[in-house]
């Protein structure tokens, strides 16, 4: 388990750094319709205050139907997140795999030498290990 640790700090760091960057992106562009409509709806009204006190269908109801198009955008915005996410995943993964697999060159006295940036390495790897990655499922 040191081991793995060590390796992962040493070579895996950025590629762990990118991938948890670019999930909270995705996270963040799927969940913003929906804090929006909320916010917007029951920030300023008594509803709030009845729906986290106990969640009530009339009044649920009653809040969406002022706004009908929140529903719809809360929920396409939602599926279109998950869909992003399903298709990042095997890319993401690609690029963790590629970092923690690849042996850095020695340059000189210990330095590690890289044939590109880290980032074009992980794009690198996430795109060639797409394919096989996906399949997996």
């Amino acid at each position: 388990m040191r081991a793995g640790a060590a390796r992962l700090w040493a070579r895996g760091t950025f590629a762990v750094v990118a991938a948890w960057s670019i999930v909270t992106i995705v996270t963040i562009v799927a969940v913003a319709p929906a804090w929006a409509f909320w916010r917007n709806a029951l920030g300023y009204t008594i509803d709030g205050a009845r729906l986290l006190g106990s969640p009530n269908l009339a009044t649920l109801v009653e809040v969406l139907r002022d706004s009908p198009f929140a529903g719809r955008t809360m929920v396409a915005a939602a599926v279109a997140g998950g869909v992003l996410a399903l298709l990042l995943n095997p890319f993401l993964a690609g690029g963790v795999i590629g970092a923690l697999v690849r042996e850095p060159m020695a340059r000189g006295a210990g330095e590690p030498r890289f044939d590109g940036t880290r980032g074009a390495r992980f794009a690198g790897d996430g795109a060639r290990l797409y394919g096989p990655l996906l399949r997996s499922r």
